[in-house]
């Protein structure tokens, strides 16, 4: 079974036990808060508790880095929908110790990415 064909039998089990109920809280975050952070998996359960943080307290942003790198990029206008949309009256931006993207190369990207393309265009 695939990865995504459990999660989605998982997900009816979800829907049908009535579960996402427990969750259920509004739009707007009522801590007034919006949170940038990295989108690591070590940080999906430990950043939340670490701040005591529950479900709808706040908006919380992940990319790679925890970085706002453009001033109209996608980062930039969630920040902007939090604060004048969602009455977000916070901005925290929230990095973590050992982040991959600290000293990363975009030449050792880009050169993983290449390799990638040229396995998978040799398989064909």
């Amino acid at each position: 079974m695939s990865i995504i064909s459990s999660i989605l039998d998982y997900n009816k089990t979800f829907v049908d036990q009535n579960k996402f109920k427990e969750f259920q809280t509004t739009k707007y975050p009522d801590k007034k808060i919006v949170i940038i952070t990295c989108m690591d998996t070590r940080l999906l359960e430990l950043l939340p508790k670490a701040m005591g943080l529950r479900n709808g307290d706040a908006k919380i942003i992940k990319n790679a880095g925890a970085l706002v790198s453009h001033p109209f990029g996608s980062i930039m206008r969630s920040i902007l929908v939090a604060i004048y949309e969602l009455k977000v009256e916070e901005v925290c931006v929230i990095g973590h110790h050992g982040c991959g993207m600290v000293g990363l190369q975009s030449s050792s990207l880009l050169d993983a990415a290449k390799q990638k393309k040229e396995s998978q265009s040799g398989a064909n």
